[in-house]
């Protein structure tokens, strides 16, 4: 497939159902999350397929105390723990090559 010009792809807000927030892989691309002050919001993944990109905005509550935490499925060499920013806007990349891992990147902190 060639694509000529610009492509882009539905931002979705994830559900969110006791404090966790479920990312469907097919139901697009992009999320956006809005943490609460204290309170940690987990994230979980379904329908995941070998080559996927999935970017998700996670944007800090007024206090900056939201945190967020992954399951096992998502590795990353580092950690990742939210902007403690009020405000605050991370950018987290999920990469998949299989069905069974979740590869977790994040840009921090970009106010």
């Amino acid at each position: 497939t060639i694509v000529s010009g610009s492509l882009r792809g539905l931002v979705v807000l994830p559900t969110i159902t006791t404090n966790t927030a479920s990312l469907d892989f097919t139901a697009a691309n992009f999320f956006t999350c809005s943490l609460a002050n204290g309170v940690t919001t987990h994230v979980s993944a379904s329908n995941y397929l070998p080559g996927q990109t999935i970017n998700m905005l996670i944007v800090q509550g007024s206090a900056g105390t939201g945190k967020v935490s992954f399951p096992a499925a998502f590795k990353s060499g580092s950690l990742y723990t939210g902007s403690a920013v009020a405000n605050a806007v991370d950018i987290v990349t999920f990469i998949t090559f299989d069905t069974t891992n979740i590869y977790l990147s994040a840009i921090r902190n970009l106010k």
